[in-house]
């Protein structure tokens, strides 16, 4: 809602002047015609809105000078009783839809509902209710929406329904001010007792106004009103500069008591750099040694998760993260990959009849003999109990892998000699291809198990040739 009235203060900040200047000027034009007004009520009121003219003007480049907000409401509002002015001496025409209503009867509500709206964004703002007295500023919300609703129902709707709302918002809005005022005074908020002031120099001039409204005295009326009006927004003047007084001394008091802790801080804290120093020269020396702890334990928790802890050779995680990189390698350079798979033959009757340490020496001394068979690129893992796994990267024919298939059945024939026993293993192979048998390691190494269990098939029904 506030947002709405600030835009709707911008607009009339850009239309009220236009309209002061003008009829300001009709009254001089007519002065220099020779046409002096025989009342006096034409003079006073040029100088009325000159006045206040020059006050919005001085509260604008004032906002520009220190951008506090407060000083476009005060334009606003001096503004606002230059246009109430207007319609009181016809210098504003009512529009085209009120022909035949007597517009002179809508002027005084008028003015009335016009100035109490930007009265009530002024004093939220010049007290700064929202922070100060958060139950004030939604009456003020409130009387700042009744005074906007009468003013368009006054010249809208037919009479009296926005008159009689506009006097009784007024009403209301004066009550709330003065109320609003004596509760910012108890909280000591700066320029709260000219505030009030002006509230009752205000008050005082519309009662006299209305005192002598009939008679030989409504000159005199009118100037009381004009007056008050006046006085009232001098003395806002004068309460915003002991406002912002007041906020300057209170933000150089906090300046300096910032500086003040800025000072004992700064010192603290050279203080504790020093000490801080010597303490992290003895961290820096322990962190030396943690780290170095650190680096010792990290490759001994790598070389448990990637290596097989009885023959040191990769595991079957090594073996599936490596022929994946394998993979992906093949991919971006055409080649091939071939995946082998090694199974010993009733290596369980080797543990049971020779005991499992002679079985584990024997699975070292194998490994030891597969891993010389092959290239310096490509990789024996242990991925089972007795299952060992070959990788061979760039392999181009089938040629090459019969090559190393060939040299690992050489091998496996030869007996080991373990202390006094000899002991003499089978075992069968298989192998798959990439991209042929396979696109990732998974299905390779399922494509190398069935050619190895149709090996093991074909030893049971003695086809030695398939062997």
């Amino acid at each position: 809602m506030s947002t709405g009235l600030r835009s709707m203060g911008l607009l009339a900040a850009l239309f009220l002047p236009a309209l002061a200047f003008a009829t300001t000027t009709d009254l001089v034009h007519e002065t220099a015609m020779g046409m002096w007004p025989t009342t006096g009520i034409d003079v006073v009121s040029a100088i009325f809105i000159g006045v206040l003219v020059a006050i919005a003007a001085h509260s604008l480049m004032t906002y520009f000078a220190i951008g506090d907000r407060v000083h476009i409401a005060h334009a606003l509002l001096a503004l606002s009783l230059v246009t109430a002015q207007l319609l009181l001496i016809g210098g504003i025409a009512p529009p085209r839809w009120l022909d035949g209503t007597n517009s002179a009867e809508l002027a005084l509500p008028s003015g009335i509902a016009l100035v109490g709206l930007f009265a009530s964004i002024f004093t939220r703002d010049f007290f700064d209710t929202a922070s100060n007295a958060p139950l004030y500023e939604r009456l003020l919300l409130v009387t700042a929406s009744l005074f906007a609703l009468s003013l368009a129902a006054i010249w809208i709707v037919p009479p009296p329904y926005g008159v009689h709302t506009a006097w009784g918002t007024a009403m209301l809005f004066a009550a709330l001010a003065i109320a609003c005022s004596i509760r910012c005074i108890q909280l000591h908020v700066a320029g709260a007792g000219l505030f009030l002031a002006a509230c009752a120099v205000v008050i005082v001039g519309q009662g006299l106004a209305s005192a002598v409204s009939h008679g030989p005295g409504h000159v005199i009326a009118s100037f009381s009103a004009e007056a008050g009006f006046l006085m009232a927004t001098l003395l806002l003047s004068v309460a915003m500069a002991r406002r912002t007084d007041a906020a300057r001394g209170t933000r150089a008091v906090r300046l300096a008591a910032e500086l003040d802790i800025s000072k004992q801080t700064l010192a603290a804290a050279r203080e504790l750099e020093t000490t801080l120093t010597h303490r992290l020269d003895e961290k820096a020396l322990e962190l030396d040694a943690a780290n170095a702890r650190l680096v010792e334990r990290t490759q001994k928790l790598e070389a448990l998760a990637h290596r097989d802890a009885l023959t040191q050779l990769p595991n079957r995680l090594l073996f599936e993260d490596r022929t994946t990189h394998a993979i992906t390698r093949a991919l971006r350079h055409k080649a091939r990959v071939a995946v082998i798979l090694v199974d010993i033959e009733a290596f369980r009757k080797i543990n049971k009849e020779f005991g499992r340490s002679l079985g584990d020496e024997l699975l070292v001394l194998l490994a030891h003999r597969l891993s010389a068979r092959l290239r310096a690129g490509d990789t024996i893992a242990r991925i089972g109990g007795d299952e060992f796994a070959v990788l061979l990267e760039d392999v181009f024919e089938h040629d090459d892998l019969e090559r190393v298939i060939s040299g690992l059945k050489d091998e496996l024939p030869l007996p080991f000699l373990l202390g006094d026993k000899q002991i003499v293993i089978e075992a069968s192979m298989g192998f798959a291809f990439f991209p042929e048998d396979g696109e990732d390691t998974a299905s390779l190494l399922r494509a190398a198990d069935r050619r190895m269990l149709k090996v093991k098939q074909a030893r049971a029904d003695g086809d030695t040739a398939t062997t």
